[in-house]
């Protein structure tokens, strides 16, 4: 019947609207979304056509186009609540999160016992970095019913970005009593009870990541015993970062004291550095398929298999070294350069980026402003866009384009570090790599950083010559970067008075 009256009226838009409905009522979702449209394009004020054809697109995950129908419903009719809901979990979905949030929290002021809605806003907090208000939300969410396994997981993440690890550790520990067997959340209390310095009951639990990143090897995995006449491998996880690889890449040559051959098997762009460092007998070709061997092992895994705690982490440094023909040409190419020379890093991947561990540069410019200093950019071709805005304010050298492009990843960045007096860093792979080669780095950190940087430590027991850094509040780096610019004045004076 509505489609009889759409032929005798066509531009009949409460007769499209009518004939989408019932089309989707039949799961005919192509002829229900044309109908919806054609009511539109005859009255785009018709609140209705707005908002079914918004759940239509929501459905096919076309978030931005659903996100686009709501919002035109709820500026139509701002008392349509059940629309303001659909558009957050559109912009949601799209991955606009603040606006997602201030969306939420519209729906939730009208419909307060709505715990989905609870949950998504706490989660899209969450995702902005807003660790406080995320909290508070998650809390009451869990006061007004049941907590699934991966709620639990997430609540307990929040936790621990509030540097709350007691308390994160009791979320992942329900997550496992509902479902031992799912792998998130031992592996983010094995992360917990890193942080906390307990390696006794940290490794096993981190052993859980396992379950997503291993890569799939034949051979036994080793389990600490005496390797004479054997070989191993050593390898890098699936999306492991180069610097998870330089800072466990120490433990090879202890496995070696085992008595066997060890194979390294690791990102393809450190070959170069590992094997000017004096890896190069471990070090794999880099192929797609490892060599044969008679047992097996992830390098982050080593740490647990040997037992290691606080007091027993390797930490001789260097275990890495540059060039010695790169640190003569680099040598020469800052030689114009004097005064105390500070190489800076303040980008990084996109994990980095999420996660927060990117800062601004013009954070640095308190370094800057240090009487004799001379800020040397670490960074390559990410992240330097930044150097033109803060041209006006302050200097940095920047050798951006030459880094690394002719030599192998990380060659030249070590042969400058090797020329450097300071390394000031962000939470990335140069920290690493500075404090492999036991040069004096500074290290800036979140509030709550990873777990391999422990809690309330300026020190570092990784690397002898690292110091940390971190926020003293959520987001803050003016504070880490003052209280570098004082240390600074005081160490560019003493070398003054040498």
């Amino acid at each position: 019947h509505f489609e009889q009256a759409v032929r005798i009226q066509p531009a009949n838009a409460q007769a499209q609207l009518n004939l989408g409905n019932a089309l989707q009522s039949q799961a005919k979702s192509d002829e229900a979304m044309a109908a919806y449209r054609r009511a539109l394009t005859i009255d785009p004020r018709i609140v209705a056509a707005h908002h079914n054809l918004g759940h239509l697109l929501l459905a096919r995950r076309r978030f931005a186009e659903a996100a686009d129908c709501f919002g035109k419903a709820v500026r139509l009719d701002a008392n349509a609540i059940a629309a303001v809901g659909a558009l957050a979990v559109s912009l949601q979905g799209a991955e606009r999160f603040e606006e997602a949030a201030a969306a939420y929290a519209r729906y939730l002021a009208a419909a307060p016992d709505d715990r989905g809605a609870r949950f998504n806003l706490a989660t899209v907090l969450h995702r902005t970095r807003r660790f406080e208000e995320a909290k508070i939300e998650y809390d009451r969410y869990a006061a007004s019913g049941p907590v699934s396994v991966d709620e639990n997981v997430r609540i307990g993440h929040c936790l621990q970005s509030l540097g709350k690890l007691s308390q994160a550790a009791d979320r992942f520990r329900r997550a496992i009593a509902l479902d031992p067997t799912q792998d998130e959340p031992h592996f983010r209390l094995g992360a917990a009870l890193l942080a906390a310095g307990d390696f006794q009951r940290g490794w096993p639990e981190y052993e859980w990541r396992l379950k997503r990143v291993a890569r799939d090897f034949p051979q036994p995995a080793w389990d600490g015993h005496d390797l004479a006449g054997k070989r191993i491998v050593l390898y890098s996880e699936h999306g492991q970062g180069l610097g998870d690889t330089l800072q466990f890449v120490r433990f090879a040559k202890l496995v070696a004291q085992r008595g066997g051959e060890v194979v390294l098997d690791v990102q393809r762009p450190l070959l170069p550095l590992l094997t000017a460092s004096g890896f190069g007998r471990m070090v794999s070709s880099g192929a797609t398929i490892s060599p044969p061997c008679d047992f097996q092992a992830p390098l982050m895994s080593v740490p647990g298999i040997l037992g290691t705690d606080l007091d027993s982490i390797p930490a001789e440094v260097p275990y890495l070294s540059a060039s010695p023909e790169l640190i003569d040409s680099w040598r020469e190419k800052l030689a114009p350069h004097r005064g105390f020379r500070i190489g800076i890093h303040w980008h990084g991947s996109e994990i980095a980026i999420r996660d927060g561990r990117v800062i601004p540069l013009e954070a640095f410019a308190p370094l800057a402003a240090v009487p004799g200093t001379r800020l040397v950019s670490l960074q390559k071709t990410e992240g330097v866009e930044p150097l033109a805005a803060v041209a006006d304010h302050f200097e940095v050298i920047d050798f951006g384009s030459q880094l690394d492009r002719d030599h192998g990843s990380l060659m030249d960045t070590a042969a400058i570090i090797e020329n450097l007096d300071l390394v000031v860093t962000n939470d990335t792979v140069t920290a690493h790599l500075a404090g492999a080669l036991a040069a004096p780095v500074w290290v800036a950190l979140l509030f709550s950083a990873e777990w391999r940087w422990l809690v309330d430590r300026e020190d570092s027991p990784w690397y002898p010559t690292m110091r940390l850094f971190r926020q003293k509040r959520l987001e803050d780096w003016a504070d880490p970067f003052a209280r570098m610019a004082g240390e600074l004045a005081a160490l560019v004076a003493r070398r003054r008075t040498k």
